[in-house]
């Protein structure tokens, strides 16, 4: 997985074969075929190695959110997205860039194969879908469908193809540059709210606040 992962990342998913990560992982030419059968299902598992946390924390931010009964602004959207993807760059600055830059070929290209793994009714995109229309219950659900997925590729886009800026050497090892995610996300975030019309200006308890504790927002 840790061969595949790399040369998705950097070849390309339709670019990498099954001979190429057999032959990168110093394994012999039916390995893939044997612990996987085919490359797609490999590409799965690679997805979830890391995913399964980044969901999980994607969904406690959102039950904590909805407990407090206080819907966060546009902008305070955006910033509660990226939580769970700098927490992961913040434990592994350099398997986390890697994961997100394989992570942002499929979300813009909506590729179905990761559609598959967040979809149906109790999947994280119909999670997200029912809480972005809970917090912004006004807008059209057209434009808000069409400025979230573009302000969410864009923060993927950018993380995902941002290393050497994001990922700084330093104190003997690796550290993740918060200031250039904090100037992304709030591009983002401000972009996203001034679409829909709306107020940047967190309320109190909207996850500005704790977005900001966590090396997010400012």
């Amino acid at each position: 997985m840790d061969a595949a992962e790399k040369l998705f990342a950097t070849e390309g998913i339709e670019g990498v074969s099954i001979r190429s990560i057999n032959a990168a992982a110093g394994l012999a030419p039916v390995a893939v075929h044997y612990h996987f059968g085919t490359k797609d299902r490999l590409l799965e598992a690679v997805i979830l190695r890391r995913g399964r946390a980044v969901a999980r924390r994607a969904r406690e931010l959102i039950d904590a959110m909805e407990a407090e009964g206080t819907p966060p602004s546009a902008a305070g959207l955006v910033r509660l997205a990226t939580i769970p993807y700098c927490e992961l760059l913040t434990r592994d600055p350099v398997g986390g860039a890697r994961w997100l830059r394989l992570l942002a070929q499929l979300v813009l290209a909506q590729d179905p194969r990761l559609s598959r793994l967040n979809a149906g009714p109790r999947g994280l995109d119909e999670r997200i879908d029912r809480f972005v229309r809970w917090a912004l219950p006004d807008v059209p659900k057209p434009l808000l469908e069409m400025a979230w997925r573009i302000a969410f590729s864009i923060v993927m886009l950018m993380l995902g193809n941002s290393e050497s800026r994001i990922v700084r050497r330093g104190g003997g090892g690796r550290r993740v540059s918060t200031d250039y995610i904090n100037t992304l996300v709030e591009l983002v975030a401000i972009g996203f709210a001034g679409v829909l019309g709306q107020p940047l200006t967190a309320a109190p308890g909207t996850p500005r606040r704790a977005a900001k504790a966590r090396g997010v927002g400012r």
